[in-house]
């Protein structure tokens, strides 16, 4: 049963090489540029769509455990009153091989749906087809050697797979892709960056490193010097009172 009574509307067509190569082009400079992950994945669903003609785009993340993805909080619908439908995919979690986005997460490829019909035995892909969707794509976001999350589409007519679309939206996965492991490397850094504090505040010992020069002299009054809190301290200073130059040191 549809959620809703739909308007007839003209779709974009799919296979458009300028407004492909626009879309592609728009995207990397806008996702490298994103502030944060969800904002990169909430572009590119709303990009994708509109450009390309899809009734809807959501992603799906994998679950802390490993085990089953759940849904992303980005989502867009190129249509009115999916809300409904939005929220219904909310309450389920996809076990690999699963409809369209756990056998992307699974195969670690796209895999497209000419008719939700074909593959109602999997919860996800019966609510889709419920909701009156047919056509589905699901697109795996790759980092490093592992799937991170899922983009999945529909459309309410059926259509037939087109090679050259997949690869444009699994080129602007990869960019995806690209922001993650950028963001996982970061996090990885400041922890690590923490935990070095930690064990030097709880040793006592006051630290320095210098930055030395492949050419000159390293003993130049500006070279850059790492000093510890520890280190200042037990020299009478305090954090604010001590540049991180070797000139502080004389």
């Amino acid at each position: 049963m549809n959620l809703l009574k739909r308007a007839p509307r003209v779709l974009l067509p799919f296979h458009d090489t300028q407004k492909e190569l626009q879309l592609l082009q728009t995207l990397i400079l806008s996702i490298s540029q994103a502030s944060d992950l969800q904002t990169a994945i909430s572009m590119t669903l709303c990009s994708v769509c509109k450009t390309t003609g899809w009734t809807y785009g959501q992603a799906w993340q994998v679950r802390a455990d490993g085990k089953a993805l759940e849904c992303s909080p980005a989502w867009y619908a190129n249509a009115p009153g999916l809300e409904s439908f939005r929220k219904g995919a909310e309450s389920l979690t996809v076990l690999p091989g699963q409809g369209l986005a756990g056998k992307a997460w699974a195969y670690k490829d796209p895999v497209w749906t000419a008719d939700m019909h074909d593959d109602a035995e999997a919860p996800s892909a019966m609510h889709a087809s419920d909701a009156g969707f047919r056509a589905g794509l699901g697109i795996p976001v790759i980092a490093g050697d592992d799937v991170v999350l899922v983009l999945e589409f529909f459309l309410y007519e059926s259509r037939p797979e087109e090679k050259d679309h997949i690869l444009l939206i699994n080129a602007i996965a990869a960019q995806l892709g690209w922001l993650i492991q950028k963001k996982m490397a970061e996090e990885a850094l400041r922890e690590s960056v923490e935990r070095f504090e930690l064990a030097a505040r709880g040793s006592r010992d006051g630290l320095w490193d210098a930055k030395i020069p492949l050419e000159g002299d390293w003993l130049a009054p500006e070279t850059p010097v790492y000093y510890s809190r520890r280190f200042k301290q037990l020299l009478g200073f305090s954090d604010s009172e001590m540049d991180d130059v070797l000139e502080s040191w004389r």
